[in-house]
């Protein structure tokens, strides 16, 4: 009678490789998803601050009867604005900053093309002056286009079209059209009212 072999259960070095190997698949397919969600949630965070400064600033130009300027500014030959600036004008003709001004994170930008943010087709970029505001993370040296937020709710913009306006908040690095993920923010220029779409 043959004694039985002393034998320990253990992994083969194949065995070991192949699972290591899926944690490192399965690790790398967490990091992108997260990266995605957070993508996701910076663009929507920043459509919803444009919203609800939007909706302050229309409030403001109502309250003090006063136009107060919207302005979307881009460093000076970038396609993309990066900074939302709201100017209160004074009746003196006077000029000041309303709020701090909305800069977008590195990862989203406001989307420059004009078949995207349909608010934009009808302004003009121009450069800023020595009188207008420092815009944030863009010194003095920046463009921008802007229009009124008017006294009763109503704005400077053109309401030729059929469709209010659109403001397009997009990834950095996504060109698409329409981006795969953005926040738009739709503004009535009637009546100043704003309304927040994600896809």
């Amino acid at each position: 009678m043959k004694s039985p072999l002393n034998t320990k259960a253990a992994f083969s070095l194949i065995e070991v490789l192949v699972s290591v190997a899926l944690i490192l698949v399965l690790t790398g397919l967490a990091v992108v998803a997260f990266n995605n969600i957070s993508r996701s949630f910076s663009i929507g965070a920043a459509g919803q601050q444009a919203r609800s400064a939007i909706l302050v600033a229309a409030q403001e130009a109502t309250a003090r009867s006063r136009p107060v300027e919207m302005r979307l500014c881009r460093a000076t030959g970038s396609e993309n604005p990066t900074v939302i600036q709201f100017i209160l004008h004074e009746s003196d003709g006077s000029t000041r900053p309303l709020q701090r001004p909305l800069v977008t994170s590195e990862q989203v930008v406001i989307d420059g093309r004009t078949n995207q943010s349909t608010l934009l087709s009808g302004l003009a970029y121009r450069a800023a002056g020595p009188a207008d505001p420092r815009a944030a993370g863009l010194g003095t040296s920046y463009e921008y286009a802007g229009f009124f937020l008017l006294p009763g709710g109503i704005t400077s913009l053109s309401s030729n079209s059929t469709q209010a306006p659109v403001l397009v908040f997009r990834s950095a690095n996504d060109s698409g059209t329409p981006p795969a993920n953005f926040a738009a923010i739709q503004l009535d220029p009637h009546t100043s009212r704003t309304q927040l779409h994600r896809p």
